[in-house]
């Protein structure tokens, strides 16, 4: 809507201007030929231009295309190459190369796939399904999964989903020793029919499905005794990773702390000898007190003798400057 909007907007700015420059009388007819001519060309040209490129869409042949009408919701299929949509329209491409999902038991990850047979044992398998989007069902595709791709895990899912329960429905039909021999390919093309028809439903083409390595003859409570013993070594192998993640973390925390102790002591520690040091160099009493005490130790050791005093007022023999400063050090 926005583009059709501009389209008539930039045809009557250029149309409004030719008929403008035209209505200059004062101007020679060569000169407002010169100037509307242009303008009278970029009032049709421009516009086409912006509609194409709004209004044309292609759709690579890699992809399939649905054309949605945003007033009606309505959703069409749109053919590979160029389409032609409307100004209340979209074109929404989603990309259609062929998908190959494969699935299997996996022991280790206690996932069991396979399918109870005719005498209610099990049988397991590996299946590998192929399935694409089908060009002229592109509008149930999309209108059921949106824009997704078949690449998605969702959507390996919902196939998967598919063929389990299309396997379920053609191995009772049979034993599991026929299964594993001549009634094994019967089975799969049986698979293929039902599958291919469910998927189509949906939008999705199946493109081929090849079951590998059907083998097996379990009852329901050996794979469920299966599952719980991976179960078991599952949460014994979480269990046993918590306890030396929480070891690290506490080696981790003591660490910290003594570190953070030290840094503390030490900060403590300058802190008071900055004090100390700004205390001495502040307060004049302290000093005088300190070389009282000085004084008061010098007197002591005195033994009575009468110090000659020289004409600087020292002590013969002692330097009092040098004794103090030794004491205070």
């Amino acid at each position: 809507m926005g583009a059709l909007l501009l389209m008539v907007i930039l045809f009557l700015v250029f149309s409004v201007s030719a008929l403008v420059v035209y209505s200059f009388k004062s101007m020679s007819i060569s000169m407002r030929r010169g100037i509307g001519v242009p303008l009278i060309s970029c009032a049709i040209i421009v516009p086409l231009i912006i509609g194409f490129y709004s209004f044309v869409k292609k759709v690579e042949a890699t992809h399939v295309g649905v054309v949605v009408n945003s007033r009606t919701r309505q959703v069409v299929n749109a053919g590979v190459g160029y389409n032609v949509i409307s100004p209340f329209e979209s074109l929404k491409k989603i990309q259609a190369t062929v998908v190959s999902f494969t699935h299997e038991t996996d022991e280790e990850a206690g996932v069991f796939y396979g399918a109870q047979t005719k005498n209610g044992s099990y049988v397991t398998l590996i299946s590998k399904v192929s399935v694409k989007i089908q060009n002229d069902k592109a509008n149930i595709y999309y209108q059921k999964f949106g824009d997704k791709t078949l690449k998605a895990p969702e959507m390996e899912q919902y196939v998967i989903s598919k063929l389990e329960k299309n396997l379920l429905k053609v191995f009772t039909k049979y034993e599991p020793n026929e299964l594993m021999k001549e009634k094994g390919p019967l089975a799969t093309e049986e698979i293929i029919d039902l599958l291919r028809e469910d998927l189509l439903s949906d939008g999705i083409y199946l493109e081929n499905l090849i079951n590998a390595d059907i083998e097996g003859d379990k009852t329901s409570e050996d794979i469920l005794a299966q599952i719980q013993q991976v179960s078991i070594k599952r949460e014994y192998e979480e269990k046993l990773k918590e306890t030396i993640q929480a070891a690290n973390e506490n080696k981790r925390l003591q660490a910290e702390g003594d570190k953070t102790a030290a840094i503390i002591k030490a900060e403590g520690e300058a802190e008071a000898l900055i004090k100390m040091n700004e205390a001495l160099a502040s307060n004049v009493n302290v000093i005088e007190l300190k070389r009282l005490e000085v004084l008061m130790k010098f007197a002591e050791k005195w033994k009575g003798d009468t110090p000659t005093v020289n004409g600087t007022g020292n002590l013969l023999g002692i330097d009092l400057n040098e004794f103090i400063k030794t004491k205070t050090e």
